[in-house]
């Protein structure tokens, strides 16, 4: 699996888009401090609409552990 920074996600007009482990997910990078498994992070998300205008829409993650949602390796029994 290789990550890689995209220019945008598309959002199509009445579908939902899923952001998961090992699919399009959001990478918290350049932190001033270490984020601890289960704590709740406050994030802002700006959508581009189809008209050009442009919308905020606040969320709030739970941080999962590196290894979350991921299966076991062979010879491990998932948790």
């Amino acid at each position: 699996m290789r990550m890689r920074q995209i220019p945008y996600l598309p959002l199509p007009a009445g579908k939902s888009v899923e952001l998961s482990p090992g699919g399009y997910h959001i990478m918290l990078i350049e932190l001033k401090r270490q984020v601890k498994e289960g704590e709740k992070i406050p994030l802002s998300l700006v959508i581009e609409r189809q008209d050009g205008r442009l919308e905020t829409i606040k969320v709030e993650a739970l941080a999962r552990g590196l290894t979350a949602g991921m299966p076991p390796k062979e010879g491990e029994h998932a948790r």
